[in-house]
């Protein structure tokens, strides 16, 4: 691949990391309640994946596959919860575009699904480190921090992704459920409140069962 293609399939990659969740805003959530939606992965697995296809007609032929063609592969696996095939795409996007956020933010999510916190972290480390204003990638870290049992850091990165976006409902919820980890449990209602008045029905299922208003 010569130079000029490169920058344009850098360029092509950059513009889905950007777009990704802004899609997920428009198209399914309008609270912004769920970090990049199932829908917008669904969308845009389906467009790489077509793309890719188009410019590949033999399925097996992954030589001149491009950094844009597996992180396709990687949405359409993990779409299907083949986590496992989804992280071996992402790491071959990763080899041949080091500084594709979107493939290191996917990664993460796989690692995250099959329980490798540890992993997960380092893939949204590398996220935030080519985009420090990925909310998304904030929000994750920040349950990996939780899986592991460190409410104190999660709390960290909740409060970066609210500073950055305040309306992201999600990162209040997650940021009560960290508090309420560390025995702060007026602060996880507060939170949670928050939360439910951006229209987060978990919150607000969550208030209702403790007979609390938002």
């Amino acid at each position: 691949m010569n130079i000029l293609s490169q920058r344009k399939v850098y360029v092509y990659l950059q513009l889905f990391s950007l777009v990704m969740p802004l899609l997920g805003y428009i198209i399914d959530d309008k609270y912004h309640t769920w970090p990049l939606s199932f829908t917008t992965f669904t969308l845009i697995g389906i467009v790489m994946f077509i793309w890719s296809h188009i410019r590949h007609k033999k399925a097996d032929d992954k030589k001149d596959m491009r950094a844009v063609d597996w992180i396709g592969k990687g949405c359409t696996m993990q779409i299907a919860g083949n986590h496992q095939e989804a992280i071996i795409a992402f790491t071959k996007a990763c080899e041949l575009e080091a500084g594709v956020v979107l493939a290191y933010y996917s990664r993460g999510r796989s690692y995250w699904e099959l329980g490798n916190a540890d992993q997960a972290i380092k893939d949204f480390n590398k996220a935030i480190e080519l985009n420090p204003k990925f909310v998304e990638a904030y929000d994750r870290r920040g349950l990996c921090h939780v899986k592991s049992g460190n409410p104190a850091k999660a709390i960290e990165d909740f409060n970066k992704a609210i500073a950055l976006n305040q309306k992201y409902a999600i990162a209040y919820r997650n940021r009560g459920i960290a508090h309420g980890m560390m025995g702060n449990h007026e602060q996880e209602i507060t939170d949670t409140q928050a939360a439910a008045r951006l229209g987060l029905e978990a919150a607000q299922t969550f208030l209702k069962s403790k007979g609390i208003t938002w």
